[in-house]
């Protein structure tokens, strides 16, 4: 080690290097300070990697990429890269020890918020035509102030380079994309994959391709055989985000996000609630809810125009003109009541379906916040019970004073 670090004990290791904690006796500061291993150092293959690693990293300056202080040469022939040192936990382990709280909506929204912020480096890198090819939850550290590094860009990849793309395999099975393993067609949408992966992770509590041994993991890497979320935690999983999962791990690369960027917009309409909901559309003159029915969903108008009738002593009477942006059916997610109206499409007619389950997982109904919600419904909900006594009773006694007289 140089002179200028005093070396204190080893923090963590690497394929081809070990990890230090070391004291910068110029600047007075504790580092991270990586050191090729001793029995590469004949290796040009691994002393031109591990330059690469330091001149990739030095050259990405981003919040969310580790800073690289130093790179060189000691006078006994040891090469090192001094970093920042990273306090903190991986994310895997954070997932870990939140067991099966990962799956709480508080839980699961803290895992996103560091997924966009690595997204934001992954989308830095990008732009420089650098791909990670590494990307997982053991490589993404937080720390105690909410810090979010993507580390270990040691197989790392220039896409333009002259020698273009790397031809090794490179990377964890675990988490590798399809096209990791023949070397061919890697660019950015391999690093799309890897998050998606590991998102999958945050959610199910595992990698895509648990296989006991590297060989099998590789072999459903290369097919993608991945188990769809739902296989594995059943309908625990918060609603919507396994689309986004499937979309980022589609097999082919085309049939992925184009860019991280893209991935990273669904991630944020997933965390205001606005994910993916199913979309149904009716055309002019067809009821989506009718009076008197079971009700389970609420809607959503995206597009077009629906009116809303109710049955009063035997006639139609109309009581509002749904537009877009409006919601009707909601109460069904409150009660077991039957449709208290019919709502039927004035034109074509589009709109997104929402849940109990979609709307406890946006708003959290078991939080305090849920609480006031639905004890506002309940009340409401009596309201209109009572209002409809009343009409009722008020329509029978004008039938009955219009049948007296009558008589002659």
């Amino acid at each position: 080690m140089s002179d200028r670090y005093e070396e204190q004990e080893e923090i963590g290791q690497g394929g081809m290097s070990n990890v230090l904690r070391a004291y910068d006796r110029l600047l007075q500061r504790h580092t991270a300070h990586k050191v090729l291993k001793p029995r590469y150092l004949s290796s040009p293959k691994h002393i031109g990697r591990f330059t690469a690693e330091a001149r990739t990293t030095g050259q990405l300056e981003h919040p969310n990429i580790v800073p690289v202080h130093e790179f060189g040469q000691t006078s006994s022939g040891d090469f090192f890269i001094n970093m920042k040192l990273v306090e903190g936990s991986t994310l895997a382990e954070l997932v870990e020890q939140a067991g099966d709280d990962r799956l709480h909506p508080d839980k699961m929204s803290e895992f996103v918020q560091i997924l966009l912020k690595v997204c934001d480096a992954l989308a830095f890198a990008h732009n420089r035509g650098v791909v990670h090819r590494d990307l997982k939850p053991s490589n993404i550290m937080v720390g105690p102030f909410g810090e979010v590094y993507l580390m270990d860009w040691g197989v790392a990849i220039r896409l333009e380079a002259p020698e273009g793309p790397a031809d090794d395999l490179s990377g964890t099975p675990a988490f590798m994309a399809p096209e990791q393993i023949s070397g061919n067609g890697i660019d950015c949408r391999t690093d799309i994959f890897a998050t998606g992966a590991t998102l999958y992770h945050c959610v199910t509590g595992q990698p895509p391709y648990p296989g006991p041994t590297a060989i099998q993991a590789l072999t459903h890497a290369l097919d993608c055989a991945w188990v769809p979320v739902h296989e594995v935690i059943g309908d625990r999983a918060p609603p919507g985000i396994d689309s986004i999962i499937s979309k980022a791990m589609s097999k082919h690369p085309e049939d992925r996000y184009l860019a991280i960027g893209e991935l990273k917009g669904d991630l944020e309409r997933w965390l205001r609630g606005r994910w993916h909901l199913p979309t149904r559309t009716y055309e002019a003159g067809e009821v989506v809810v009718a009076e008197g029915e079971d009700g389970v969903e609420a809607f959503l108008i995206v597009e077009g125009s629906a009116r809303v009738t109710k049955s009063v002593s035997g006639r139609e009477r109309q009581l509002a003109e749904l537009h877009a942006g409006d919601v009707f059916g909601e109460m069904a997610i409150f009660s077991n009541n039957r449709r208290s109206s019919t709502v039927t499409a004035s034109s074509r007619l589009q709109v997104q379906v929402v849940t109990a389950s979609t709307l406890s997982a946006a708003t959290g109904l078991d939080s305090w916040v849920g609480k006031f919600i639905t004890a506002l419904a309940t009340r409401f909900l009596d309201a209109e019970a009572r209002l409809h006594q009343a009409e009722e009773r008020v329509n029978t006694q004008v039938v009955s004073d219009d049948s007296s007289g009558s008589k002659p």
